[in-house]
């Protein structure tokens, strides 16, 4: 096999015996429903197994242990021997809170089997939304149990949801909801008549971005300054066009947006959220507004992606 026909036969997406699933988070929409969002992650076993039917013996593993602010955590390097080289590439999870070895070993494993391609498809899928029942449902289902935060209150969830079936092809997927596809997409109703960012006034984009100021802590005096980043001169938001105040509001939603996500829902502080976005974007990252231009809709999730790992690793183990 060539080297590009290996990593193609590593990157080809998951049988769906292969995918567990995990909540996120929970909404009820304005009907009382509660519909869950849930995400999709491989277990270790199954990077393993891919190894071995495409490279058979010929691939490897080495861990060690290191300091990542000044918390223990484990790197990993996978190496595939082709045309009589080893080659490798490696990535490193923090040791979790409960069997800190194994869980950071399973976590350092599943990041390097990124740099391989092998899990990667999952950054495609789009967003999984299933209504949660009392009684379990027929077929494939999970249970669900536990606090979270259910439109801004913690609550205590618990019930069943059905697991997605995923239809791939070419690396695409689509959810199989049937009758449900509808409730499943639209957990509340508040959230699907919400109006899109160009349709918004002036006003309501000035209004939006001193949002994004005040969650990032950015003095809203330092709001001029923040024009730079699509280009054009300092000025008052007041005198700023729709299309300035849009393209500034595009650039301070997703940060605001991962923060806000990170805090609520994900329960980390200020400086595992600066970890996170510094080890996805490959530098340091001192505050928030460093993440200005340099996080969007589909980084973030890939950072959620490596967060919701980190934190299934530490409830299994």
């Amino acid at each position: 096999m060539t080297g590009i026909s290996i990593l193609e036969a590593l990157a080809q997406p998951m049988e769906d015996n292969e995918i567990e699933w995990k909540v996120q988070t929970v909404s009820r929409n304005n009907q009382g429903q509660l519909n869950a969002l849930i995400v999709p992650y491989v277990q270790a076993r199954a990077i393993q197994s891919r190894l071995d039917k495409v490279c058979g013996l010929l691939w490897q593993t080495k861990y060690r242990e290191l300091t990542i602010f000044e918390k223990p955590a484990i790197e990993c390097t996978i190496s595939i021997f082709h045309n009589n080289v080893w080659i490798s590439r490696c990535d490193a999870a923090e040791a979790t809170q409960y069997e800190s070895v194994k869980g950071g070993y399973s976590d350092a494993l599943k990041r390097a089997a990124v740099q391989f391609g092998i899990g990667r498809f999952l950054y495609s899928l789009p967003q999984f939304w299933v209504p949660i029942s009392n009684t379990r449902p027929q077929g494939q289902s999970e249970y669900i149990g536990g606090q979270y935060k259910v439109n801004g209150k913690n609550e205590y969830v618990k019930g069943y949801y059905t697991r997605p079936e995923l239809n791939l092809n070419q690396n695409q997927a689509s959810l199989e909801t049937g009758k449900q596809t509808s409730a499943a997409q639209q957990p509340s109703t508040k959230q699907s008549n919400k109006k899109e960012p160009t349709e918004y006034s002036p006003q309501q984009l000035q209004k939006e971005i001193f949002d994004c100021l005040q969650v990032l802590n950015i003095n809203p005096q330092y709001a001029p300054n923040l024009f730079h980043y699509i280009h054009c001169p300092p000025k008052q938001l007041q005198h700023a066009s729709k299309e300035e105040l849009l393209g500034l509001y595009e650039l301070l939603h997703p940060v605001k947006m991962y923060v806000l996500i990170c805090t609520d829902t994900f329960k980390l502080s200020v400086e595992h959220q600066l970890w996170y976005a510094s080890h996805f974007l490959e530098q340091s990252i001192g505050s928030y507004m460093q993440l200005i231009g340099c996080l969007d809709d589909s980084s973030i999730r890939i950072i959620f992606d490596i967060i919701r790992n980190d934190l299934n690793t530490q409830q299994r183990a």
